[in-house]
């Protein structure tokens, strides 16, 4: 395998970098852009795909800026990096490893290589064999009764990107009850087997490693409750592990036909694809679950098929900009859908986890800000929390604003509260950008505050797998302008190294004194 080794003018870089920090001086707010032609900044920063638009004419950055960014685009070879990844190449060197997630939504033939269409294939036939045979009853449990309720356990990406989704969809959601559990503490495995009846609850325990502390805790915490209850052959008859690593799963007791597995190369962020999405498929059936890749693949034929102006491109280069330039050191997420719920933090990890580093992929600290810190809320809520400070606080931060044009659902009383859920996150568009002038000034906005507005016809499985997408590719290719491997997360790690030291006393490993835990826990 061919590793990814970008080659860069830096001079040329240097010269850019100058003229668009210049460029974007000259652009204080809404009011600098009011010359701007209509039609021009359109054809910059409106961008439709199918039903999708993607709005960010509410942006204070000038045409001649983005021209500058795309400039910038083409100096690192953005193109190149995304080549690199469908093509199989190593691109995550700190790992040694390919990232090609993008393959896993890909129907079996496609731009990608062959050998891993077909690997990708095999697993999703079983992924959907194991679905389809919970969801009409083939595969029972162990005294015999059809499963109704899931209890997913998982971290991180193996939990997030499920949890998201399974709620996401859940107007294409069939009968059965998903519980999901993914923090070491006890007390939410103890509220959320409240209710579940283990005669007919079926257990997914989701590792890529299949060694994750947390997940691997609560998966024996969830023995004993079930052992309890249908004996410790059921407990063990009635689960599935998700893996990278099936050895460590059948060391954990599992056999052969209760393994999903993936491959390596599948980062745990970008998983909802793979087997990780074994939750979501019996939600919401193999029908739908096609529909939700097909909407990923999406973006990836109009991303290599159109890069330099696509979707993604557009959103990398605007939070480029005011990551680096404007000086955003945060950047808000506001999907008008409470289904929608959980994407601000599934985006949270994607971005921060992704590109939150300092030292480039040749080894050296880079000389800019990477990630900014990524969260929201859902709207309306969120206009009642945090909204006064996006429209007066003392920081511009720039916001995405996702909204459906049309409710999933038909009752009539129901569109009425929709068209009023739509007007509010316009209206929020528009006086974020526009502001209101006012002599007083505790009633004074002064606008300019930077929006890009996602609208769709509903949210299908097939225009969520996009959004996912189209996030991704934002992710990857400003990894590409920070020069970053956006596919390692060293940072994850010494945390848990601490905490096990603690946990096992070790004697002062890492300055820590031993029988520091012991010492902490003592009551007051």
């Amino acid at each position: 395998m061919e590793f990814y080794t970008p080659k860069c003018n830096e001079k040329k870089i240097k010269d850019l970098e100058l003229a668009l920090s210049k460029e974007v001086l000259k652009i204080k707010s809404f009011n600098h852009l009011t010359g701007a032609k209509k039609t021009i900044r359109e054809k910059f920063l409106l961008k439709n795909l199918g039903d999708l638009t993607f709005d960010a004419s509410r942006h204070c950055i000038s045409d001649k800026a983005l021209e500058i960014a795309k400039k910038i685009f083409d100096e690192v070879k953005a193109k190149d990096f995304l080549e690199a990844i469908w093509n199989g190449n190593i691109v995550n060197k700190t790992e040694n490893r390919r990232a090609l997630h993008p393959a896993l939504r890909a129907p079996k033939k496609s731009f990608f290589p062959t050998s891993i269409s077909n690997e990708v294939h095999a697993q999703r036939e079983k992924l959907f064999k194991v679905s389809e045979s919970i969801r009409n009853g083939k595969l029972r449990s162990f005294s015999g009764e059809k499963y109704t309720s899931l209890l997913v356990l998982g971290i991180g990406g193996s939990d997030l990107g499920p949890r998201m989704a399974v709620k996401a969809l859940s107007s294409f959601s069939g009968s059965i009850n998903i519980s999901f559990v993914s923090n070491i503490d006890p007390a939410e495995l103890s509220n959320q087997i409240l209710g579940l009846n283990p005669k007919n609850t079926l257990v997914i325990i989701s590792s890529k490693s299949f060694t994750t502390l947390e997940t691997i805790s609560n998966a024996n915490a969830t023995y004993e409750w079930m052992s309890k209850c249908i004996g410790e052959d059921g407990a063990k008859f009635q689960r599935l592990g998700v893996t990278a690593n099936i050895n460590n799963a059948k060391n954990f007791g599992l056999k052969d036909n209760q393994i999903i597995g993936f491959s390596n190369w599948v980062g745990g962020r970008c998983s909802i694809w793979s087997g990780v999405g074994l939750p979501l498929a019996i939600s919401i059936g193999q029908k739908h679950f096609e529909d939700f890749l097909d909407g990923g693949f999406s973006i990836d034929t109009h991303v290599k098929e159109d890069m330099n102006n696509s979707i993604p491109s557009l959103m990398a280069m605007l939070g480029y900009i005011h990551r680096n330039y404007i000086g955003s050191s945060s950047h808000c997420i506001v999907p008008y859908d409470s289904n929608l719920a959980y994407l601000p933090s599934y985006l949270q990890q994607l971005e921060m986890e992704s590109n939150g580093k300092s030292v480039s992929i040749n080894g050296d600290f880079i000389e800019s800000h990477s990630a900014p810190v990524i969260w929201g809320l859902v709207g309306s809520d969120s206009q009642h929390s945090f909204f006064q400070m996006l429209h007066q606080g003392s920081d511009k931060i720039p916001i995405d604003i996702m909204v459906a044009r049309k409710s999933v659902h038909e009752d009539e009383s129901i569109k009425k509260r929709h068209r009023i859920l739509v007007a509010n996150a316009l209206g929020q568009a528009e006086a974020l950008f526009r502001g209101n002038k006012n002599k007083i000034k505790h009633k004074n906005f002064d606008g300019s505050r930077s929006v890009s507005l996602i609208s769709y016809n509903k949210l299908t499985p097939f225009r969520l797998g996009s959004l996912i997408a189209i996030y991704e590719y934002k992710v990857m290719i400003q990894a590409a302008l920070w020069k970053i491997n956006p596919f390692d997360q060293f940072g994850v790690e010494l945390g848990k190294e601490f905490a096990n030291a603690l946990t096992n006393n070790e004697k002062n490993t890492f300055g820590i004194g031993t029988d520091t835990l012991n010492k902490f826990l003592k009551l007051k």
